[in-house]
């Protein structure tokens, strides 16, 4: 996130128009270099986590554009290995079920309230929620009944519960809406 705020000053300070997408691009972590520096191994559950939250952090941001970098078995050179039937790449499909064709109004979460995207409509209100760092409350919005994690895992809840939030997004919403979610793509 800091590198985005820090990109977005350096194009205000040059000059760029307004009008200039921000892009993400050729996104992941632990890669190695460049020169002596290491590749990392992360955790496959980590991993996961972290591809949902890029993306969904980049939309908070105002960034128009993501692009996750590398999608192939592992070698070695990448920290977070997207190939189909990874976690990761489960979470990078389950993401773009949330947040594709839908849409969004994301807030940046503050004095350790939950970032949140809320999604739907006032009939099926849908939210994805997550905190940058530690853990954070979420009031589960009325008419949501189900939650579910980047894996796609889903489970009842009751609308108005306070729940503990972590780094990995949850998303709320109704029985039907998870439905159609866990019918996505094969990633």
């Amino acid at each position: 996130m800091n590198y985005i705020n820090k990109t977005k000053a350096d194009m205000t300070k040059a000059g760029v128009p307004a009008g200039v997408e921000l892009w993400d691009t050729e996104v992941n972590y632990g890669i190695q270099g460049p020169g002596s520096i290491p590749a990392q191994n992360i955790a496959p559950a980590t991993g996961a986590g972290w591809v949902a939250t890029t993306y969904l952090d980049n939309l908070t941001l105002g960034v128009a554009r993501s692009y996750w970098y590398f999608w192939a078995p592992a070698d070695g050179r990448v920290g977070i290995v997207t190939n189909d039937g990874t976690p990761a790449a489960t979470a990078y499909g389950t993401v773009e079920r949330w947040i594709g064709n839908a849409f969004y109004s994301c807030q940046r979460g503050t004095n350790g309230a939950a970032n949140t995207c809320q999604m739907g409509d006032n009939n099926n209100p849908e939210a994805v929620a997550w905190v940058s760092s530690g853990s954070g409350k979420f009031t589960v919005p009325a008419g949501a009944t189900v939650q579910c994690d980047v894996m796609n895992s889903c489970s009842a809840i009751a609308p108005g519960t306070s729940v503990t939030i972590g780094s990995s997004p949850l998303w709320f919403g109704s029985a039907a809406r998870a439905a159609v979610n866990q019918q996505g793509s094969g990633f």
